[in-house]
């Protein structure tokens, strides 16, 4: 059975793999963001960051409960201490605190060009409204469209 101290080095090893996976993903939503015809990839791509956010929080659960059974903080001052008192992991831990601030960076600035497009789209349906005389959004924010006179289908004939 192995000590507390490399189940939680095992942990520190698995949560930098996750946040490396997590920083692949944030730089192929950002190829789709930012890239001519991959846009259509962000569903999927939302999909696989939650699942691995998902693991990430689990492997952090973990961590802490490894940290706990040490006799340290289950936060990051808990962490931070273990690694001062066990010099072995010190590196691990400075890995993933790298990786995870390189993630916290590349997600901010794919929010930032998702708040962007979505700026774009606000100010394309309003310029619409203005060319229609539409008073009332044309699309809600599921794409539908909205406000719009109801008639008598032509395909219905």
């Amino acid at each position: 059975m192995p000590s507390p101290i490399a189940d939680l080095r095992n942990l520190l090893l698995a949560e930098t793999a996750a946040v490396q996976k997590f920083i692949k993903l944030l730089q192929t939503e950002s190829d789709a963001l930012t890239e001519q015809g991959l846009f259509d990839q962000l569903p999927d791509l939302t999909a696989e960051k939650n699942l691995l956010a998902q693991e990430l929080g689990e492997l952090a659960v973990h961590r802490n409960a490894a940290l706990q059974t040490l006799g340290f903080g289950a936060d990051h001052a808990g962490t931070q201490a273990a690694a001062e008192a066990h010099p072995e992991i010190t590196p691990l831990w400075e890995t993933l605190l790298v990786h995870s601030a390189e993630a916290r960076d590349l997600n901010l600035q794919n929010g930032t060009l998702i708040d962007t497009h979505l700026q774009h789209v606000r100010l394309s349906l309003d310029a619409l409204g203005v060319v229609t005389g539409a008073n009332q959004q044309l699309y809600n924010a599921q794409g539908r469209a909205s406000g719009l006179p109801s008639g008598k289908s032509l395909a219905t004939g």
